[in-house]
């Protein structure tokens, strides 16, 4: 009998170059047009509803989220090579070890850096001169968007 389990992985060493970085870019560049839009409609939605301190809060507070969102994409990234590196090899079997063990500690990363955010978002906001009037608000959309971070991070460790 033959090998017939499914593969999704994509040999990008064979083929048109232009085509395949085009298909490897394009997941990448849809997930940060996907956060920018994010990003711009609560800059709109905060602007039109609260006025320009829940612009300014929007801004302020989603820069600290963005700050511990890029730590885990940068460690996504570098397990995306160690896969590929996997893969490559033709080291099959730890392609689902690695993969279990990236998911779990940043799975456990996202939660302690959500915990930290939380802990020092007041911190954060005041090293970032945030405006009197907006703090709160500020501090507010932080948090949200902080709690929300653990789900991002599956997101981008699926991704991965």
């Amino acid at each position: 009998m033959g090998d017939k389990t499914k593969t999704i992985t994509t040999d990008f060493t064979k083929g048109n170059i232009t085509k395949q970085l085009f298909r490897f870019a394009l997941p990448l560049f849809l997930s940060s047009l996907l956060q920018v839009i994010y990003n711009m409609v609560d800059m709109i939605i905060g602007g039109n509803v609260v006025g320009d301190i829940g612009l300014s809060a929007v801004a302020v507070g989603g820069d600290i989220s963005n700050m511990l969102l890029f730590l885990g994409m940068g460690f996504v990234n570098a397990g995306q090579v160690i896969i590929s590196q996997y893969l490559g090899a033709g080291k099959k079997k730890e392609i689902g070890h690695f993969i279990g063990t990236m998911t779990t500690v940043l799975t456990g990363a996202a939660l302690i850096l959500s915990v930290i955010g939380i802990i020092f978002c007041k911190v954060f906001l005041n090293w970032m001169n945030t405006p009197e009037e907006a703090f709160d608000e500020a501090l507010a959309y932080s948090n949200i968007c902080i709690v929300g971070m653990v789900f991002i991070y599956g997101y981008n460790i699926m991704s991965a």
